[in-house]
């Protein structure tokens, strides 16, 4: 069962998130009611290309063109109208969005912990990882939201999964490069 832009529940829906670091699909999205599998994302290794799933087939696709701070993403089966992910500043992580209600939403924070706030600053998704380790991941929708929201949430935790991931193997990369310098000078 997918969460619709016509589902008018006020109380707030929980959803756990799976991430798989070298199987596919990448990322799975379980409601916690039910236990049910509600979304799987494949994200590509080699590409910007974000492709995400429900039960009944590919609903979205996210590309980001090369040196862009942009991500567009095309919707399928109706689920609403394509849009565009922009960073709201160069120096931040945050992202905005105009959502097929008409309302334009935007993202702050990081892995840990990620909000989608509204025009008046409520927050309106969050995803919180826990644990010493953040391999605990929840997906908290407060009210009423489409599935837009929901396939963007779903988009900026793998985006912002795979930019930890490059600055760990990039810091690791840079220290293992370090010690083979101080290495050979002995």
């Amino acid at each position: 069962m997918t969460a619709s832009a016509t589902e008018t529940s006020a109380a707030a829906k929980c959803y756990d998130i799976e991430w798989h670091n070298f199987s596919k699909p990448s990322l799975v999205a379980r409601d916690m009611s039910t236990g049910s599998v509600v979304y799987t994302v494949v994200a590509h290794n080699l590409t910007s290309n974000i492709e995400v799933s429900s039960p009944t087939g590919l609903i979205a696709e996210a590309k980001s063109p090369m040196l862009s701070s942009r991500t567009e993403v095309t919707l399928h089966q109706g689920i609403g109208s394509n849009f565009v992910l922009e960073k709201t500043s160069m120096l931040s992580n945050g992202r905005k969005f105009k959502a097929s209600s008409g309302e334009e939403l935007t993202w702050e924070g990081s892995m840990g912990n990620l909000t989608c706030c509204n025009e008046q600053g409520l927050n309106v998704v969050r995803i919180r990882s826990q644990g010493m380790l953040k391999k605990k991941t929840t997906l908290e929708v407060n009210g009423h939201v489409g599935e837009d929201v929901l396939i963007s949430a779903l988009i900026m935790f793998v985006q912002d999964k795979r930019r930890t991931m490059r600055d760990l193997n990039a810091s690791v990369a840079a220290g293992s490069a370090g010690g083979a310098a101080v290495a050979a000078s002995c």
